[in-house]
């Protein structure tokens, strides 16, 4: 259970430690060596919201708790891992490690390490990795909260469209995505990009993008 804090730091709620309510600032970023699986419309945000290419960001594992049905059988999204193990997000400034990608990481990086419960759903982490209990303020709360919300309308959206995806016939990835891309849209009452020139569905690094733009422009 998540200790709670008043404003001046008193606690309200049990813990068998002390709760820090900024324990981050104390941390070696472990929780950036977990396995961050996103929903569909969490990946859509992020392809779109960092303007990358879908395979630089997310790779496509094979167990997982909602899968998608695609070609090779089930699979899920998960944030991409540097071979050290932390997330390939993370950001390096000397001996501080902070989250490159903080305005559009995925709900599963804003809730942790927090649990919120419904009669349906359960949202948070199976494994805490803090090294002393996070205790939570009032106006975090209140954050975690709007947070929690969005992303049980975001994993009620994910559950719709793979059940909608089950329908179709044929299931490679770039499909899927340009489904997922399209419905998410949809959804929110949102103008669709250009997906036939959208960065998330090239195969192209940012280089080998700018060169080949060059050339359609006649710099070469």
């Amino acid at each position: 259970m998540t200790p709670e804090l008043g404003e001046d730091g008193t606690v309200l709620s049990g813990s068998l430690y002390p709760p820090s309510s900024n324990p981050c600032s104390n941390c070696q970023a472990v929780c950036c060596t977990s396995r961050i699986e996103t929903s569909i419309p969490d990946m859509v945000d992020f392809c779109f919201g960092l303007g990358v290419p879908f395979h630089t960001a997310f790779e496509l594992a094979e167990n997982g708790l909602k899968p998608f049905e695609l070609e090779e059988g089930p699979r899920i999204f998960v944030l991409q891992r540097s071979d050290d193990g932390y997330c390939r997000f993370l950001g390096r400034y000397g001996d501080e490690l902070r989250c490159g990608v903080y305005g559009l990481r995925p709900a599963t990086c804003q809730l942790y390490p927090f649990t919120f419960r419904t009669e349906d759903q359960r949202i948070g982490p199976k494994l805490i990795r803090c090294p002393v209990p996070f205790g939570i303020k009032p106006d975090l709360k209140k954050e975690m909260t709007r947070a929690a919300t969005k992303a049980l309308t975001d994993w009620a959206l994910h559950d719709a469209l793979v059940k909608r995806w089950k329908r179709k016939k044929k299931r490679s990835l770039d499909r899927f995505l340009r489904f997922c891309v399209k419905e998410v849209y949809a959804h929110r009452g949102q103008e669709l990009p250009n997906l036939d020139k959208s960065v998330m569905f090239s195969s192209l690094s940012s280089k080998e993008r700018a060169f080949q733009d060059s050339v359609e422009r006649g710099f070469f």
